[in-house]
């Protein structure tokens, strides 16, 4: 359980509204930032109001010393942040999702501070989820949403390309991940990971048709996850001797310790949790060419890319990746200064004392 020290004259209480804590990109992300809070100035309040599966987070949550307030739908939740937020003087709502954003503006008081996270670029995300028509709906609505509230996006390319396509001013603060002493030094480079959800938008099944051929027998490739697609993927190419599947994994550290390469072509994404989760091991990493994964790239000597779904130039490019030697610790290093979770929350944690500022400021 994480230390709890006195509490100082001030404290700020920070209500995280989400749907559930149910293991995925943003309730990683939110689970990362309430681990590196400083206790003695923040208090975390984690709000959700979806069942618990058995993928979710909570006991993670509750052993930080995190109080989780489960509500049973979203009248239960909009009564009980408005009950919580007349306890306390100085409190931030931060939400993630279309249905928390919208709830944090419809209950934050004046004397609150509204911030949501944007976890992905909707005009791209809703429509695969969701389908054409709904997605983009979603997504449009969603911004209208964001508008009222201080919105940071997970990266600069999705705020490069939100701002572009709506006009909307917003802020970003990278995604971070945990960084261990661990950085393996491999001479074998023959070995890639896929981590991560497995549905359309990860686009796992361009990878698997790649190493399918008979060319890239001798690379073997490991994939980490579960999700819509994972069943009919497996039945298909779960016989072939250098391709396999493991399917969810609580804690994928080993997997990330005893690899070459993490690989990923997906076709939209915010930041990639597991590509960073890669880079915090040392691992070049092998991407497809969108957006968010050249930002990555481009912030330091961090591996290669492909052109989405284009099965010769990812050959071409491969060799090339295979070719070239890199320096694990520097990879580390780099990755460190912009993606750790300690710099996410500590970037977090001055943006919410310098609303609350600005806010208090306003209301004289």
């Amino acid at each position: 359980m994480k230390n709890v020290h006195s509490q100082p004259s001030t404290k700020i209480y920070v209500f995280f509204l989400i749907s559930s804590l149910k293991r995925c990109g943003p309730v990683n992300m939110l689970f990362l930032l309430v681990s590196q809070l400083d206790f003695i100035r923040f208090v975390p309040i984690v709000f959700t109001f979806k069942n618990e599966t058995k993928n979710s987070r909570l006991n993670e949550f509750s052993a930080l010393g995190v109080e989780v307030v489960q509500c049973a739908g979203i009248l239960a939740y909009i009564w009980q942040l408005r009950q919580r937020q007349q306890q306390y003087t100085a409190v931030v709502f931060h939400s993630h999702g279309v249905i928390p954003d919208l709830i944090n503006l419809m209950v934050a008081s004046l004397q609150s501070v509204k911030v949501s996270t944007l976890h992905n670029f909707p005009f791209e995300d809703y429509p695969m989820t969701f389908g054409r028509i709904f997605g983009l709906l979603m997504a449009r609505v969603h911004m209208v949403i964001e508008k009222k509230l201080v919105t940071v996006t997970c990266s600069v390319t999705i705020k490069v390309q939100i701002e572009k396509k709506t006009g909307i001013r917003l802020l970003s603060i990278a995604n971070g991940v945990p960084f261990t002493d661990c950085c393996v030094k491999r001479k074998d480079a023959k070995r890639f990971l896929y981590l991560g959800e497995i549905n359309h938008r990860k686009n796992v099944g361009f990878l698997l048709r790649m190493f399918a051929l008979p060319s890239l027998s001798k690379y073997s490739l490991t994939i980490v996850g579960d999700g819509p697609l994972l069943e009919k993927l497996k039945a298909r190419y779960g016989v072939i001797s250098n391709i396999t599947f493991l399917g969810h994994v609580d804690h994928p550290e080993q997997y990330l310790r005893t690899t070459d390469y993490l690989i990923s072509a997906s076709l939209s994404e915010g930041l990639p949790m597991a590509v960073l989760e890669g880079l915090s091991y040392g691992l070049p990493v092998f991407l497809s060419d969108i957006a968010s994964h050249l930002q990555i790239l481009n912030s330091g000597d961090f591996g290669g890319h492909f052109h989405v779904n284009d099965s010769h130039d990812f050959i071409v490019k491969l060799d090339q990746l295979l070719d070239q030697r890199f320096d694990r610790e520097a990879i580390k290093k780099g990755a460190y200064e912009q993606y750790s979770d300690v710099v996410m929350t500590r970037r977090y944690e001055s943006l919410y004392q310098k609303l609350l500022a600005d806010q208090k400021g306003v209301l004289g």
